[in-house]
């Protein structure tokens, strides 16, 4: 039956936050912070309302976790002059430290679940899960 693709897909991603939040215990934060923390160093400077729609994610939800990291000291927002409602999202010294260990344990974390697998099927499975996930947004909007 094709519908336990989406099972598997959710076990993996709960199991790799378990995971995750197990490497990164010492730091405090949780699954949610940890993908934003990688998706603004990827893209610093970047805003929040460009996150959310990068990351399919709802704009409140975004709100409270940019609080809780800001109150944290993980990132520093700045006031864009020219748009007084958007800041620019940057990581704080502090934030740039567990960054070497966040990406660390990921990396570890998907090379154990594709260590069986050649580059041609990593590539396949990249390609076919992005090209779900675009489905998946255009569709849910229906």
């Amino acid at each position: 039956m094709i519908g336990v693709i989406g099972k598997y897909i959710s076990i993996i991603k709960r199991n790799e936050q378990k995971y995750i939040s197990k490497q990164l215990k010492e730091y405090g934060i949780g699954y949610s912070a940890y993908n934003f923390l990688i998706f603004i160093y990827r893209n610093e400077g970047c805003s929040q309302k460009y996150i959310c729609q990068q990351m399919n994610l709802d704009e409140a939800l975004a709100t409270r976790e940019m609080k809780k990291l800001e109150n944290n000291q993980l990132i520093s927002r700045v006031q864009d002059p020219s748009n007084l409602h958007s800041y620019a999202l940057y990581l704080t010294d502090k934030s740039k430290s567990m960054m070497p260990d966040l990406l660390s344990a990921l990396n570890e974390w998907w090379g154990m679940m594709t260590e069986d697998m050649d580059n041609n099927q990593i590539e396949n499975l990249k390609f076919v899960l992005k090209n779900m996930s675009e489905k998946s947004i255009i569709y849910s909007k229906k």
